[in-house]
């Protein structure tokens, strides 16, 4: 009954809580850090042109990245994830739950060897040539990164599960859920399931101390599209990203807007990467 929930209620742990003297005390040496060395406040660089408004990926916090189908949000998480675990060694999990593990390598690998992959696909990459060479060098270079593919349909709690896995055992820094959209959560409505979910990843993010991407599609109706994104979890995100869509762009440049961000300016950048 309602009692006895109120009595649950009042007789649960009290919350932790810390006088302004000992969090003082604990942010000082901090501080310090900042003053000798002021390029240590940013986060995990991603090598984007969005690190300089971003200050790149800081741990416990969840970036919402938005855009319609088409526009590069796969291709954009995939290259920050390639950068983070390749480039800087730091260990990296995605859900890929669009795509199979077999087309997940197809599109990392293509895209760290700077090759386009529509040539793979139609059989136009000889044994000998320069762009097979590009590729077989990739491979190896993914094979002794420490970056984590999973393939298969998520809830918000076997995402909580496997990031507190990870991070225990691989020491994980970065994960990217894509997307938000195909995960198995059942709300009755949109306006529900979308904030459920989003703030549920974001609670795992900050818990297990990971940087969190989760990718959520606008619908190409501009109707539907400004619905979405009225109830996309941008509430609970710390920083939200908005590719610009354009069908006819010819070559490997896109806008990105910085639509919210926790720790510092909102602007639009363009930038370069293969979508």
């Amino acid at each position: 009954n309602a009692r006895a929930k109120l009595d649950a209620i009042q007789t649960g742990n009290p919350a932790q809580v810390v006088s302004m003297s000992d969090a003082i005390d604990e942010w000082i040496p901090e501080l310090e850090s900042m003053f000798d060395n002021p390029r240590a406040t940013w986060g995990i660089p991603l090598g984007l042109d969005i690190d300089s408004v971003t200050g790149g990926l800081v741990m416990g916090e969840m970036t919402l990245v938005m855009g319609k189908p088409g526009s590069g949000k796969s291709s954009l998480a995939m290259q920050s994830a390639v950068y983070t675990s390749v480039h800087d060694n730091n260990p990296a999990l995605i859900f890929s739950m669009e795509m199979s593990r077999k087309q997940y390598m197809t599109r990392l690998a293509c895209g760290l060897a700077g090759v386009d992959s529509r040539l793979l696909k139609l059989g136009k990459i000889e044994r000998n040539s320069i762009n097979a060479r590009r590729l077989l060098d990739a491979a190896a270079k993914l094979k002794t990164a420490p970056l984590f593919v999973v393939d298969e349909l998520q809830t918000v709690a076997t995402i909580d599960q496997t990031l507190y896995k990870f991070k225990r055992e691989q020491g994980i820094v970065f994960a990217v859920v894509d997307y938000l959209d195909m995960m198995q959560d059942s709300k009755k409505t949109e306006m529900e399931r979308v904030p459920f979910i989003s703030r549920s990843i974001k609670r795992s993010a900050r818990k297990h101390d990971v940087a969190v991407w989760l990718l959520h599609a606008l619908s190409r109706s501009p109707e539907v599209s400004a619905q979405s994104a009225k109830y996309g979890g941008d509430y609970d995100a710390d920083v939200v990203l908005i590719l610009a869509f354009d069908p006819y762009r010819t070559d490997d440049t896109a806008e990105i807007a910085v639509a919210k961000n926790r720790n510092g300016a909102t602007e639009r950048v363009k930038m370069m990467f293969n979508a």
